[in-house]
């Protein structure tokens, strides 16, 4: 028994299981509601199947299902990559709110030396902070040498790390690459 009408055209067609056997039309209706109909996929006879198909095709349903996809999958990578961002403020918030002090020891260049950030510093300061050339060339072998980095292929990336002139400029290049993203991705 058909039940989609016949004289409307829908607002949106969309099938609503990754098997796509189920699609689901939307109707417009009078102060903002939206009706939905469900048309299984499994009868090319039914009237309802027919109709569908006057106002899409398979092809335009599946380019539409594999968009939808796309998009909760970058949005769940997204919130992946908050969550992860969130849960190191998190850590550097309990550290400094327990008056700690916490050490990360240079490698490459620098010469091994010893840099300690006390909680009477403003994080933005020690972020804006002028360093001298070869404590920001340690950060910098310091970046490359993570995993993330070494392995990417994001040359656009890797050139605004090298140009770098302050730590801040160094870390802005270097996160979309330890994050997993990439500079294409980044400036969408």
């Amino acid at each position: 028994m058909a039940v989609l009408p016949k004289n409307e055209t829908p607002i949106e067609t969309l099938f609503v299981d990754d098997n796509q056997t189920i699609v689901e039309v939307r109707f417009q209706r009078p102060e903002n509601h939206i009706e939905g109909f469900i048309v299984h996929m499994d009868n090319p006879e039914d009237e309802d199947y027919v109709q569908l198909m006057k106002w899409t095709t398979l092809e335009d349903l599946q380019r539409k299902h594999e968009a939808a996809n796309k998009e909760k999958r970058d949005w769940q990578q997204k919130v992946e990559n908050y969550n992860v961002l969130q849960e190191e403020i998190n850590d550097l918030r309990h550290k400094l709110d327990n008056k700690e002090s916490w050490i990360s020891k240079n490698k490459g260049s620098a010469g091994g030396r010893i840099k300690t950030v006390y909680k009477d510093q403003d994080i933005m300061e020690v972020l804006t902070k002028t360093v001298s050339k070869e404590d920001l060339f340690a950060m910098k072998i310091q970046i490359f040498e993570q995993e993330k980095v070494r392995g990417s292929q994001d040359k656009v990336a890797k050139s605004k790390i090298r140009k770098a002139q302050s730590t801040l400029e160094v870390l802005a290049a270097a996160a979309p690459m330890l994050l997993g993203e990439t500079q294409e991705e980044n400036s969408e």
